[in-house]
């Protein structure tokens, strides 16, 4: 960035500060004006405080002349006010007068760390989240500053893709060298195409090989029954100039294998860093991924206003309240006090959220398909006359009044695992990662439920009315009567169901799954035994009389009793057995949270037996195992 100041005396000035990658572009090359001694010592200072990990800076000044500047920012306003292309033209009249520049010297500082931010990116990652750190540091600042926040750590295998300069500097400890040269770059420091193609094909390779050597000596230990090796992870480390290819290459066609093998490359490793880039190249790469992987979901986070851009590109941006201003708040769409509050923001809140969302979806549909079905099966039995069996008044507040309450309650307040398990064990989130809570077979599963539960509520009262509606009393059950029960039990088995998905028991939801049942039985009392009012309201009472004499006879409450054991034992079955013997990550945390370890309950104080250990899956990720019993033999699953 540069400011252009005008002395009192009529002197004009240029100052302007920078990353050294781009402000030694604009140095002047006379030795008069920068020493070669002067530069050198320079450079060498910054060098010594990257390799401390300060954030560094190069500042340079020049004095402009005024037959320089007049026609400079008459060209200047003239882009500021421009219709078309109006940062492309504000940028290229800018770097028109940010040249010759005297240096005159570096400066570096500490970006201390805020509390808690590399165990937030440690669980991030514990759950299965890809992290990027974009960073307009030098690459060596930048791989300092993953080793301090826990985004890499020392054991992983470290992939360069760094071009011009700092390729030349070699590779960190640990790392992997630079097999093809990306000092092979043009005049603006981008490496050609066909070797940045084969340096990804190069690092890709490396990895792969890394990988199967482990598999190899996993293999190895597994046949001799020892335990394994946790996998080796990778990272990528790539600077601004090699991102200049890959995005170049990526706008010449979408298809790119340049770009194709970077997302490649960039998806198998565990995490990734991006050095020296600039705002809007920040944005680009957001873009990027969101184009090149739809189903992906990004989120960016960030404390300044470079990083406006890349939180307004992403699905979801955070902004962090700091020290360097308001800006990315108020572009975000999430705004956070420290950077740790991303951990139960995310982990907590975030996976609590899904599962209800998914919830209330997947429930909606369900009911909605057991409230229209009976009357379908109806139309079928009616040859399709157009016959409506439902009291209007129900049937109009099913929706709105009788399971409204314990929807709402719950789609707000339930919780699967409660949010101590979920901070301690942050694989949890990977339910939400592989899509436990929401697929195309769960909706499905809801509404074969919401198709059986529909034939069960009209058969049933079909076959306990019998073919002849006269009852014992000499009264006829009627369209309508039978409707009525057919309602009645339609809200039972709506509200009761809703109760096998509540994992987090207040009191709240029993007593609004009661109300709403009450509501029902209210409604249906009052419309049985007042025909005044309900004419005056606007409904024809063609229920008057029902409720009595049909809840007197024991074939009422037998069907509603035979209803409500074939709707839910299916699906209470299915959850005993499942979590009795196919538990979920979920299962296994609550169990934990109830203080139940190897099928002992942990009483205050006591040790527990079982035994945590860290065991290769087959996806290749790390997976913390709880091995834990509800039988003598035991079992274990993965948390």
């Amino acid at each position: 960035s540069s400011v252009i100041v005008r002395y009192a005396d009529g002197t004009i000035m240029i100052f302007t500060k920078g990353a050294d990658n781009v402000v030694k572009k604009r140095l002047s090359a006379d030795t008069h004006v920068n020493p070669p001694d002067v530069y050198q010592a320079t450079m060498a200072h910054l060098d010594e405080y990257v390799n401390d990990g300060l954030r560094t800076l190069l500042v340079g000044q020049r004095k402009i002349p005024d037959a320089e500047y007049e026609p400079w920012a008459a060209k200047m306003h003239a882009a500021e006010i421009a219709l078309v292309n109006r940062e492309e033209e504000r940028y290229a009249v800018m770097d028109e007068i940010e040249l010759g520049l005297e240096l005159m010297g570096a400066t570096a500082i500490e970006d201390k760390l805020q509390g808690g931010v590399g165990d937030t990116i440690a669980a991030l990652r514990d759950g299965g989240v890809k992290v990027w750190m974009l960073t307009g540091d030098k690459v060596g600042t930048a791989v300092n500053i993953g080793y301090s926040c826990q985004l890499i750590n020392l054991e992983m295998n470290m992939l360069r893709c760094v071009a011009g300069e700092d390729a030349e500097k070699g590779v960190q400890e640990g790392g992997v060298a630079d097999t093809v040269g990306l000092t092979d770059v043009d005049k603006n420091g981008v490496p050609m195409t066909d070797v940045l193609t084969a340096h990804l094909n190069s690092l890709i390779h490396a990895h792969d090989a890394f990988q199967q050597e482990q598999e190899r000596v996993n293999e190895t230990r597994r046949r001799d029954q020892v335990p394994l090796l946790p996998p080796k992870e990778s990272c990528l480390v790539v600077d601004t100039n090699a991102l200049r290819g890959v995005e170049e290459a990526m706008e010449s066609g979408k298809d790119s294998e340049v770009g194709q093998l970077f997302l490649k490359l960039a998806s198998r490793v565990k995490s990734v860093i991006c050095a020296r880039v600039s705002p809007k190249q920040k944005s680009k790469i957001v873009a990027m991924v969101k184009e090149s992987l739809p189903l992906k979901v990004t989120l960016s986070i960030g404390d300044g206003a470079n990083d406006v851009p890349m939180i307004q590109t992403a699905h979801i941006g955070v902004g962090i309240f700091g020290l360097e201003g308001q800006q990315a708040v108020n572009s975000a769409d999430f705004a956070i006090g420290q950077f740790r509050f991303l951990k139960p923001l995310m982990l907590v809140h975030g996976r609590w959220n899904l599962r209800r969302c998914s919830l209330l979806t997947c429930y909606l549909f369900y009911k909605n398909a057991l409230l229209v079905l009976p009357q379908f099966f109806l139309g079928v039995r009616s040859l399709f006359s157009g016959m409506f069996t439902w009291y209007d008044l129900v049937y109009q507040w099913f929706n709105a009044v009788y399971t409204a309450l314990p929807i709402l309650f719950v789609a707000t307040f339930d919780q699967d695992v409660n949010a101590d398990i979920v901070m301690k064990y942050p694989s949890l989130y990977k339910d939400g990662l592989e899509r436990k809570f929401m697929t195309h077979g769960s909706f499905w599963r809801w509404m074969f439920e919401g198709i059986m539960h529909g034939v069960v509520c009209y058969f049933f009262v079909e076959i306990a009315m019998g073919e002849d509606v006269v009852q014992s009393n000499g009264k006829a059950i009627g369209l309508f009567g039978a409707g009525i029960v057919m309602l009645w039990l339609v809200d039972l088995v709506a509200n009761l169901r809703l109760g096998l998905e509540i994992l987090y028991w207040t009191g709240y939801e029993a007593a609004f799954i009661t109300v709403s049942i009450l509501v029902f039985y209210v409604t249906w009392s009052v419309a049985s035994s007042d025909n005044d009012f309900m004419v005056s309201v606007g409904y024809p009472n063609i229920v008057y009389g029902t409720m009595g004499w049909m809840m007197n006879g024991s074939w009422f409450w037998f069907t509603t009793f035979l209803t409500l054991t074939f709707c839910r034992m299916p699906m209470y079955t299915i959850y005993v057995v499942k979590r009795s013997f196919l538990p979920s990550r979920a299962d296994i945390g609550r169990e934990i949270a109830s203080g139940w370890i190897n099928g002992v309950k942990q009483s205050e104080g006591s040790k527990t037996n079982g035994e945590t250990r860290v065991l290769n899956t087959d996806d290749g990720h790390i997976e913390l195992q709880d091995v834990y019993a509800q039988s003598p033999a035991g079992r274990s699953s993965a948390l």
